[in-house]
């Protein structure tokens, strides 16, 4: 009866515990540094890609913008972080940088092609707003990346699974100690 009452126990206890698999830092850093990546080069191609008579081109410069709010932090969604300093600081940031191109240009004479025409460009003002924007940003970047591995830690640490670095004896290779990977689970 006693065995009875123990396996039943033991069954209940893990009908429903599911285990988690552990997540792996590097993959966690991987999708940050892709995804800021990706997110960048649609910013720096729109800077490039554009008409003579715009600073940056709107649509490239507005995906990349509303992207790297996300994209920096899919190390984060990947340890099941979904919001992060990082993102409200990539929201002011591309904010900045947004109001710098968009509403700090002025319009004055220029020649293009042997013809005089009006350009536009950035006014000293908006040079500024733009520098300090992409200062914000790659700061907001930085903290998700640098973030991300603490972020796989933590889920993992909160799933019962811990991987704690150590040193054993290694027997047959004369005694010697060698570094070793603990790893313990809470079930």
């Amino acid at each position: 009866m006693k065995l009875l009452v123990a396996a039943v126990l033991l069954a209940a206890a893990t009908a429903h515990a599911e285990p988690q698999p552990m997540k792996s830092r590097a993959v966690g850093q991987a999708l940050a540094g892709v995804g800021t990546a990706v997110s960048s080069g649609l910013v720096l191609a729109s800077l490039f890609l554009n008409n003579y008579d715009e600073v940056a081109n709107a649509p490239l410069l507005i995906t990349g913008l509303a992207t790297s709010i996300v994209t920096p932090s899919l190390g984060q969604y990947y340890a099941h972080d979904y919001l992060t300093w990082g993102m409200a600081g990539r929201v002011v940031a591309g904010a900045m940088i947004a109001f710098g191109a968009f509403e700090m240009t002025s319009t004055k004479r220029c020649q293009q092609s042997g013809t005089e025409s009006q350009c536009s460009g950035l006014t000293q003002q908006g040079i500024v707003v733009i520098g300090l924007g992409a200062i914000g940003y790659v700061g907001a970047v930085a903290y998700d990346i640098n973030d991300t591995a603490d972020a796989v830690d933590r889920y993992n640490a909160k799933h019962g699974i811990y991987m704690t670095p150590s040193v054993g004896m290694a027997r047959g290779l004369g005694d010697r100690a060698v570094p070793t990977v603990g790893l313990t689970a809470r079930f």
